[in-house]
């Protein structure tokens, strides 16, 4: 099966790219093929996985995902196995949430105010079911037993994972508030921006991995 789902085309796609990219497809389709994208090994030491394998131009599924604007709950989908998918980088040096931002990156969401809120919320929810599975019950919860307090800013300064830069400028823009909160830990942005260390994929991004 997996041979089958990484099997690639003549631009170098595999099927997971387009159900990625497809809003035809149901949810559970792309459910039912992530069930077998579970990254494996063969008996010469070489793992594969589907969520990693590249087009012609170096973008996984993600990237395809992300630039099509799809739902919060596929992308968590497409991360589900390789949390790496979120920093693989193309031909052309960009990230899937960078294809992500191209949608709006030249847009006048600083000058009108609806449009900008719009795009903050669409980030928000990318940010909450990505990087909130990366959280223990200790920062979901506070002593009380209630949600802690959400605090974008927070996760977007100290996350492992380079988001785009504008993804920094929106925060601030509708939260600077937050610059003198600390978090559950007594951490400002300030603090987890210096102390922050990126993750870095140091092996090539074909979908194998010697």
């Amino acid at each position: 099966v997996l041979s089958l789902i990484m099997a690639k085309d003549s631009r170098g796609s595999t099927p997971l790219h387009y159900l990625a990219y497809s809003r035809q497809c149901p949810f559970s389709s792309l459910q039912l093929m992530m069930d077998f994208c579970k990254p494996s090994c063969t008996e010469d030491g070489i793992i594969l996985d589907p969520t990693l394998c590249t087009d012609s131009d170096g973008d996984t599924p993600l990237h395809w995902a992300l630039d099509g604007y799809m739902s919060p709950r596929r992308i968590k989908e497409l991360t589900r196995h390789s949390k790496d998918a979120m920093i693989v980088l193309n031909d052309a040096g960009k990230r899937p949430f960078d294809h992500f931002a191209a949608n709006f990156i030249d847009s006048d969401w600083k000058i009108h105010d609806v449009c900008g809120r719009e795009v903050w919320e669409n980030i928000q929810s990318y940010l909450r079911v990505i990087c909130h599975e990366r959280h223990d019950e200790k920062e979901a919860q506070q002593e009380d037993g209630k949600p802690a307090e959400w605090l974008p800013l927070h996760l977007i300064a100290g996350s492992p994972y380079d988001f785009p830069p504008i993804f920094i400028d929106i925060a601030l823009h509708f939260c600077k508030e937050d610059l003198s909160k600390t978090n559950a830990d007594g951490y400002l942005p300030l603090h987890l921006a210096c102390q922050r260390q990126s993750i870095n994929i140091d092996y090539p991004c074909d979908g194998t991995v010697a």
